[in-house]
């Protein structure tokens, strides 16, 4: 019980692709008190990106910037010698623009292999995050760090196929038995928020700005913050602050 309560119990939330919806998404979550991470390409085809004002004013929210790659490519469909720029450059541009490091990674498309963990530590990352789901606990690998949950609507079926494609078998056993094989991303939240209150542990709830607009998620959004709000024995952080928690932790 001891080693239970010195456990943190902490709420991120990370966004990809680097959207212009990210500066409203950004401003509802800090109006609900919450923070998170952007990952953010430099290019992303002929989508627009967000550039170094509007990053900044992510930061002054109290949000981190991350890295996405340079033009947003899947890591496992490029030689490693080009991955290895898109990860160094993308890094150099982000860096240039805030004024400071920048610490986290995220996988496009949540594609990766475990070799690529070294070559991201190598590219000066502190973190990768993916999206192996349905994980609360504070022991992950950092160039592996999963999620919880995205904010999205997803059917029973999917959430076994992303853990067989993944090999996620702790996530698998934490839906089945801590989350109680729930989908939709209001409740997920809150089993695991209630789960991590008690025991220790991360809820972090991930997705896309411009998916919520296309698809309509925006109040969805807002329950999740609510929910999250029942629960004030969680420490909001940011990804890498959720790093830093848990090591300190260790």
């Amino acid at each position: 019980m001891a080693d239970a309560r010195r456990r943190p119990a902490l709420v991120t939330t990370s966004w990809d692709d680097g959207d212009p919806l990210d500066l409203r998404l950004a401003e509802q979550l800090a109006d609900r008190g919450l923070v998170g991470t952007f990952y953010v390409p430099i290019e992303r085809g002929d989508q627009p990106v967000i550039g170094s004002r509007e990053m900044r004013d992510l930061v002054d929210m109290g949000m981190e910037i991350g890295a996405h790659t340079y033009s947003h490519v899947t890591a496992t469909s490029i030689p490693v010698a080009e991955l290895e720029r898109e990860l160094t450059e993308s890094k150099d541009v982000l860096e240039q623009s805030l004024g400071h490091r920048v610490r986290a990674f995220c996988y496009p498309n949540g594609r990766f292999t475990r070799s690529l963990g070294e070559i991201v530590a190598n590219a000066g990352y502190d973190l990768g995050r993916t999206t192996v789901s349905c994980r609360v606990d504070t022991a992950f690998d950092p160039m592996f760090m999963p999620v919880t949950c995205q904010l999205y609507r997803h059917g029973r079926r999917q959430f076994v196929t992303h853990a067989l494609r993944t090999r996620n078998v702790r996530g698998a056993g934490c839906w089945l038995s801590t989350l109680h094989a729930e989908r939709g991303a209001v409740e997920l939240t809150r089993r695991a928020a209630r789960h991590v209150a008690r025991h220790g542990g991360v809820v972090h709830v991930w997705g896309h700005s411009w998916e919520l607009e296309h698809s309509g998620l925006w109040g969805m959004l807002d329950e999740v913050a609510r929910v999250l709000e029942e629960f004030p024995e969680l420490t909001g952080a940011t990804n890498s602050g959720v790093l830093d928690a848990c090591r300190a932790a260790g």
